[in-house]
């Protein structure tokens, strides 16, 4: 008579095991794929918002640097990057603003740009400066 051998024993996977680990790694590789678009975002609001404040320090700069305004209040409208970024530039003294020590000017530097979501943002920088 012959016997026949019980395969058991045996180790390893079969196909349906391999298909359902399958299907939950890509589920969680799925899960993973809107933190790559909100990192995306997030990169692109940190290079805007790298440009305004090289804009502003460019401008604060120029200002420092300048020796007197011929109008107080000063203003400069510029704008950079094809368009992209606005800067207005007010510089005032006690003329204007009583609260502006005597001998200092007062300048703010006003980025306004659209970011990609289409929505206008803003950032002030304010420093001052004396007189020369």
């Amino acid at each position: 008579m012959k016997r026949v051998l019980a395969l058991g024993g045996e180790k390893g996977l079969t196909l349906i095991e391999l298909l359902v680990a399958a299907i939950v790694l890509s589920i969680g590789v799925l899960g993973l794929a809107p933190l790559m678009a909100i990192s995306v975002r997030g990169s692109v609001r940190g290079e805007n918002v790298t440009n305004v404040v090289a804009a502003a320090q460019h401008m604060i700069e120029s200002k420092i640097g300048a020796v007197g305004f011929a109008v107080i209040p000063y203003v400069q409208k510029d704008t950079f990057d094809s368009g992209k970024y606005t800067t207005v530039t007010t510089v005032t003294d006690k003329t204007v603003n009583s609260s502006i020590p005597a001998h200092v000017y007062r300048v703010d530097v006003d980025v306004v740009w659209t970011d990609d979501g289409g929505m206008q943002r803003n950032i002030t920088f304010t420093t001052y400066t004396t007189k020369k």
